[in-house]
């Protein structure tokens, strides 16, 4: 996915690109990000990249982000458009202009996961591996970061989410375990039980603690097993995020 930011301050340029990279590491994605010191330099390039998301600071120097959306527009209808600003008097332009959300530069990162979350769940073909699945009549894309765990329950699963929802799909551990084995997150404790590993706490006695209070069971036969690929997955994850803070500091 390209991304372009145009801001004529380089620290601004600078923080939203570390926050959007950021983003990116933590839902498992890849960006392009593009940053620009000018509204002409991004229409010059738009010219030969087409992009996803444009960030544009409304008070630019030269040509305004105002006139480099109206600019956009004029060739590109589908690209999401995000305003950086300390003001909210260009909203009346910014409806004209389709423009999908602002971003206040003195809220920080946090404003910027948000719209990118939120971006990224109803615009954008999200591309985060997800689990597919039926709910009832819903088609549900069910992110793996949100994935806590699952059980088998006969012909069905019981997946539990992050945002504590729990769902009942008729499907089986076996159809499904191949991809979430691949993805690396994914642990089977038990048969007809998977876990995420990014939300285990504990591993006490024969019983697995995820965050929510959820407990399961693990196999006897093959705790300490268990256990070490947990302590790897962790020390492995804690080595690629202090790899990836040390690679955004100058």
């Amino acid at each position: 996915m390209h991304i372009a930011l145009a801001d004529d301050r380089p620290d601004a340029r600078k923080k939203l690109s570390e926050a959007l990279s950021d983003f990116a590491f933590r839902n498992g994605l890849h960006f392009d990000i593009h940053a620009f010191p000018s509204g002409e330099a991004l229409l010059e390039a738009s010219v030969s990249t087409r992009f996803s998301v444009i960030f544009l600071d409304v008070f630019m120097d030269g040509m305004s982000g105002i006139e480099t959306a109206a600019k956009i527009r004029e060739t590109d209808e589908d690209v999401c458009l995000v305003f950086l600003t300390t003001s909210n008097e260009h909203q009346a332009q910014a409806i004209h202009l389709h423009v999908y959300d602002y971003i206040n530069k003195d809220e920080g990162s946090e404003a910027v996961y948000r719209v990118m979350d939120r971006l990224l769940r109803r615009h954008l073909r999200d591309t985060r591996p997800s689990l597919q699945f039926s709910a009832g009549k819903t088609e549900i894309s069910l992110p793996y970061n949100d994935l806590v765990c699952l059980t088998a329950d006969r012909n069905y699963l019981v997946i539990h989410s992050r945002q504590k929802m729990q769902y009942r799909p008729r499907m089986t551990l076996s159809s499904i375990w191949p991809q979430l084995e691949q993805d690396g997150r994914f642990l089977q404790v038990l048969r007809g039980v998977i876990v995420n590993m990014d939300y285990i706490t504990d591993i006490s006695g024969n019983t697995c603690c995820l965050q929510g209070d959820l407990r399961l069971p693990i196999s006897v036969r093959n705790r300490r097993r268990i256990e070490q690929l947990w302590t790897d997955y962790t020390f492995s994850k804690i080595r690629r995020e202090s790899m990836a803070d040390g690679g955004n500091n100058p």
